[in-house]
């Protein structure tokens, strides 16, 4: 059994590739809100197991067993970092809730969150291992390609034949989401259609530094 934790800020990519890995990996067991919250830092194996953080009507069955697995068998928590383009990702979470969205307190929390992400990488302790950076445009990109790094990487085993999942769904409270072509190519191209006004707030809003870490780089 190989525990595969899953992070990143909201609307990187975290639900479908958790989908795409139930799908085709083997062995596998994708901890999205167990064990911590995937929107949140990594908390250490101590505050985990104590509950310091868990989804309401969390199985508490369920973390126990995966706690018990970790302590007895020696298990490790594979670690996965979802991150996407700053300019995608200001279009993708705006369109969330338009009315109550504030540019300005969205990019704090996500140059918050990524700085929390580089301290774990170069903090992490047992059982986890060491993270692996996936890039959103990365993984639409080629989903069968990435899925077969990770593999690689976590030593998972990965079915022969990889299916791709063009619908998949979230919570109980959300329809079905189809991932078209069209919103592929969208999140691939380098342009997303925004104005010098919004190129200029989301420049000035992200940590370039720390993006650079990432492999981004400011438009303007």
């Amino acid at each position: 059994m190989k525990y595969i934790k899953t992070f990143g800020k909201e609307r990187t990519g975290t639900r479908y590739l958790r989908f795409m890995v139930e799908k085709n990996f083997q062995d596998v067991d994708v901890l999205a809100f167990t064990l911590g919250n995937k929107h949140g830092a990594p908390l250490s194996f101590e505050d985990m197991a104590i509950g310091k953080w868990h989804r309401p009507k969390v199985d508490v069955k369920r973390v126990s067993k995966i706690c018990n697995d970790i302590i007895k068998n020696g298990y490790k928590i594979h670690p996965i970092i979802l991150i996407k383009n700053p300019y995608s990702w200001y279009l993708s979470i705006k369109s969330v809730n338009p009315e109550r969205f504030v540019a300005k307190y969205s990019f704090n929390a996500y140059n918050k969150l990524y700085r929390e992400y580089k301290d774990f990488d170069n903090n992490y302790k047992d059982p986890f291992v060491k993270p692996i950076y996936v890039k959103y445009e990365d993984f639409i990109r080629d989903e069968r390609k990435m899925l077969k790094y990770i593999a690689g990487v976590f030593d998972i085993k990965v079915n022969d034949d990889i299916k791709i999942i063009n619908k998949y769904y979230g919570n109980s409270n959300t329809k079905a989401k189809s991932f078209t072509e069209n919103r592929r190519k969208f999140y691939l191209s380098d342009d997303f259609g925004l104005d010098m006004k919004e190129l200029k707030e989301i420049t000035s809003l992200v940590d370039w530094d720390l993006m650079k870490f990432y492999g981004y780089n400011p438009k303007i």
